[in-house]
């Protein structure tokens, strides 16, 4: 099968590693993971909600780039340091996703 590798597009962080914002394969399209990460590919920092949203601009970037939409996505892992601040990220994307969702992290 056939891989075609997003590692440019508009919206999308210019940065220096070796890694492919996504990959598509047949009709699928897998997604790499996305940080509050600006054009320029620097870290920018922000409340949750900020950095969120930013992440998932990235994310619906890359999904453009490789001819998806964001309507598309089927499943979601985010990584949390705090579940406290679970909320807050839910208001951002998911509220009506109707994606399932993987929850990582440590509650504290």
């Amino acid at each position: 099968m056939t891989r075609k590798f997003i590692e440019t597009g508009p919206g999308l962080p210019n940065w220096p590693n070796p890694i492919s914002h996504a990959v598509v394969v047949g009709k699928m399209c897998f997604v790499s993971g996305q940080l509050s990460v600006n054009e320029g590919g620097e870290y920018v920092e922000g409340t949750v909600a900020e950095e969120a949203t930013l992440a998932f601009n990235n994310v619906f970037a890359a999904l453009k780039a490789a001819g998806f939409d964001k309507s598309e996505i089927v499943y979601i892992d985010i990584a949390f340091s705090d579940l406290a601040k679970l909320e807050e990220v839910t208001h951002v994307f998911f509220p009506n996703a109707g994606c399932y969702l993987t929850w990582n992290g440590q509650h504290g």
